[in-house]
């Protein structure tokens, strides 16, 4: 009995340590996620060394005993008991892969391991899981799961089960999105393996689109990849011939559904080509584009060409540099405003020549601006394009003023968005002005301080007012990034105060 009462007192000793509260750290805030995820992890270690001590003390006493069978029972109880305390490895082993959606989520809102930064994401998140396995992607179980995400604070498990959800309504893009903001959130408040899944379905993703080149930059960016990442990764370098047939052959074995990526195996098998160009079943010399046929059949060809090329997102820079190039020459040419000019004569036209060039022209930048941005940079120079990269600027101007607009309203409105809501419209301003960005046509500062003018009201309500500091902390990062780029010392500094106090 003797050792019954020593195990006993180590476990209740452990179980004050572990319930005792602790100084906070002095690089940790109480309030933050940073003390929350380590005051759950306190719990969990303390409670799981209760398990574990008691599990062992009766198991000893009833073996000292010869009652092994009572020792046996005992000790699965207690396995059984630390799977209900700790019950992530038994919802990725076995509740994921059966697809059982409802439990999966139940078990994980416990918040162990791995989800003691986003216990509601990380239960969310393990529920999409398991009803992609089961391939039950009806609008009903996705409803419930999005309702648990949008109740909770926005965290990294949470953002990615959002970016799943969207892909199984099929709105990749928004899926795409979504997974790609992941990496603006603090890690604090982004469980690692929430981070590997989006990375995963990233890699996949751009795999699928044959985006190669960009499955090999991410995977090499990656902090950590898993097993199907990795086989991925060496796909992509076997393609674009930096990587053997052995090196193929273990990221393939050591990758799960060996099956399901065969075909993948096969392509990456031969040895990898040039790359294809796309070449027409005719003489290419006779193309209009190449200055055979009639007088502007040239650029109209070219903007045939460009709009196939962009619905495929397959449009590059120097495409549209070309387009732009060959309307230039085709829109001022002499001769063809000549025999324009002839032809409005004998059709007995109310419009000049000068009028419906002045009109092509305007309508023929609108659409040339709606197919950016190209692959690569925006490109600059001549009349057309420098009007397109204008219209372009306008139209990222607006989006980013409607967003801004959008983000003010929610700050007053008696009934406040979701947390996931507020993210889209923060996303919006981010992409605009990336894009504004990339085309360069105008000075950034201006634009930076008008987002900052109405951004910084917004990083102080979320703080203080809707208790969203992972979110907060998110976007006074950007903005202090931002403001050191266009030397704006006095926002630089302002924001860095929430990103120093942390998510």
């Amino acid at each position: 009995m003797n050792e019954v009462v020593w195990m006993s007192l180590l476990v209740g000793a452990a179980v004050v340590v572990g319930f005792a509260p602790t100084p906070p750290l002095d690089d940790c805030d109480p309030a933050g996620a940073r003390a929350q995820s380590l005051r759950r992890a306190e719990v969990r270690g303390t409670a799981m060394l209760a398990i574990g001590g008691l599990t062992a003390a009766l198991t000893l006493h009833a073996c000292t005993r010869g009652a092994w069978g009572t020792g046996a029972l005992v000790t699965l109880l207690g396995a059984a008991t630390a799977l209900v305390v700790q019950p992530g490895p038994l919802v990725r082993a076995v509740l994921v892969p059966l697809g059982m959606w409802r439990l999966a989520r139940a078990a994980s809102r416990w918040g162990g391991p791995p989800w003691l930064r986003d216990p509601e994401g990380g239960a969310a998140l393990m529920g999409v899981l398991a009803l992609r396995n089961r391939g039950l992607l009806d609008d009903g179980p996705l409803l419930e799961l999005e309702a648990g995400i949008v109740a909770a604070p926005l965290r990294g498990a949470g953002l990615v089960a959002s970016g799943l959800i969207a892909d199984a309504r099929g709105d990749s893009t928004e899926a795409r999105r979504l997974l790609l903001s992941v990496d603006a959130l603090d890690p604090d408040v982004c469980p690692p393996l929430a981070r590997a899944i989006a990375n995963d379905w990233l890699l996949e993703d751009a795999a699928s689109r044959d985006r190669w080149a960009e499955v090999n930059v991410r995977s090499e960016n990656a902090l950590a990849l898993s097993a199907a990442g990795r086989l991925l990764h060496t796909v992509s370098r076997r393609l674009l011939g930096h990587a053997s047939r052995g090196e193929l052959v273990r990221a393939w074995l050591s990758a799960p559904a060996r099956w399901k990526t065969w075909a993948m195996l096969e392509r990456a098998w031969d040895e990898p080509l040039l790359p294809q160009f796309p070449i027409v079943d005719y003489d290419v010399s006779l193309r209009a584009a190449n200055g055979h046929g009639l007088a502007g059949t040239g650029a109209a060809s070219l903007h045939l060409d460009a709009v196939r090329a962009h619905r495929r997102g397959e449009l590059e820079s120097k495409e549209l540099e070309r387009l732009g190039r060959a309307w230039d020459e085709t829109l001022w040419d002499i001769g063809l405003r000549k025999r324009v000019r002839a032809r409005s004569l004998e059709l007995d036209c109310s419009r000049t020549v000068e009028e419906s060039m002045v009109e092509l022209h305007r309508a023929l930048c609108v659409e040339v601006a709606s197919m950016m941005p190209p692959i690569g940079d925006i490109p600059r120079g001549g009349k057309t394009l420098e009007r397109a990269v204008g219209l372009f600027c306008d139209a990222q101007e607006h989006r980013i003023g409607c967003a801004l607009k959008r983000l003010e309203a929610a700050q007053a409105a008696s009934i406040s968005p979701t947390a996931i809501e507020l993210w889209h419209d923060w996303l919006e301003i981010q992409d605009g002005y990336g894009l504004h960005q990339r085309a360069g046509a105008r000075p950034q500062r201006a634009l930076f301080q008008a987002i900052d003018a109405k951004a910084s009201p917004l990083v102080h309500w979320l703080w203080h007012g809707r208790g969203e500091r992972p979110m907060a902390n998110a976007i006074a990062t950007w903005l202090a990034m931002e403001a050191d780029r266009v030397q704006d010392d006095e926002s630089a500094a302002y924001h860095r105060q929430y990103v120093a106090a942390g998510p």
